[in-house]
Formats: structure tokens, sequence, C-alpha cells
């Protein structure tokens, strides 16, 4: 009995270097699920204006060289901004996090999307030890806040990205 159990040691321990490795993860990138959350929240603005902290921001939530003379854009262009956006918190998660669904991929896309980063949160510490810990919900909601205030709109939005998260 003793082989089998250190041959059954030394197996998994060999497999979940392999797994993690980078050469035999997936990369994974946001479904039409995911894309659809983001854009109800952000909602089409072919016209910049400034959001709840005074940003400046056209599209769909699209910050980067906006200004308030920036001029007005197509939809085509607002979703090739998204898609850009998109994938600057698409290539952090799959940097960061292993063994996620897609489910839990799309959601943390929007938060990271409308947020930033979430390095150095709980939420974080969360996410990598253990993506399906309940406890991940409490943390989420955390990010309701904008500039230091609360905003019901940022609460509903949470609470959407949460109900996404845990849809498996």
């Amino acid at each position: 009995m003793g082989r089998y159990f250190r041959f059954r040691f030394i197996f998994t321990y060999f497999r979940s270097i392999i797994c993690h490795s980078q050469k035999y993860r997936r990369y994974m990138t946001i479904s039409d699920q995911g894309v659809s959350l983001i854009k109800k929240w952000e909602q089409f603005r072919s016209l910049p204006y400034q959001d709840s902290v005074g940003v400046f921001t056209i599209g769909y939530g699209h910050t980067r060289n906006v200004t308030a003379n920036t001029p007005e854009i197509t939809m085509q262009q607002a979703e090739t901004w998204l898609k850009s956006d998109v994938s600057t918190a698409e290539s952090f998660i799959n940097k960061t996090f292993l063994n996620l669904r897609q489910c839990q991929f799309d959601a943390l896309c929007s938060l990271i999307f409308n947020v930033g980063s979430i390095a150095d949160t709980k939420l974080y510490t969360l996410l990598i030890n253990s993506p399906d810990d309940k406890k991940i919900a409490g943390e989420w909601i955390e990010f309701r806040n904008a500039g230091g205030k609360y905003l019901r709109g940022l609460m509903r939005r949470r609470i959407d990205e949460i109900s996404l998260y845990y849809s498996w």
C-alpha cells in the first residue's frame, strides 16, 4: 500500500505543475454573455461625457485619450474600442487566475473593465486561492463606490456580475 500512496502523491504533484504551466493553459476570451453585461451597464454614447467621478468617457465606457473635445464616434468604433479595452482585462485574468469557468471569467472581465485593477484586495486573494468560495460575493460587493461615494447603479451592476459569476 505504501508504494501506491507515494506514487499517487508524486503523480498529483507533477500533474499540478504541468497544469499550472503557461504552456498548457488555455487562453480564455469573454463570451457574448459577458460583452452583453458590459454593454448593458456602460450603454453606448457617441459623444464624450463625464462619468460619476468626472472621467471623460465615450462609446461603451472607453476612457483612454478621451477629452471634452473628442469627436462623435460610430457604434462600430465603440465596438472596436470595447474589444480592445476588454482584451486588457482578459490578458490580466488569463495571466493571474487558473481554472475559471466561462461565467466566472465573464463576470471578472466586467468588474476589471469597470474598476481597473483588483490587485492587493481581499477579492484578489480569494479568487487566487479558491475561485468557487461563496465569500467572493461579499468582497465583490465592496466595489460599489466611485470616488468614495456609494452609487446605487454600481451596486446593481455588482449584483448582476455576482449572479453571472455563480451561474454555473
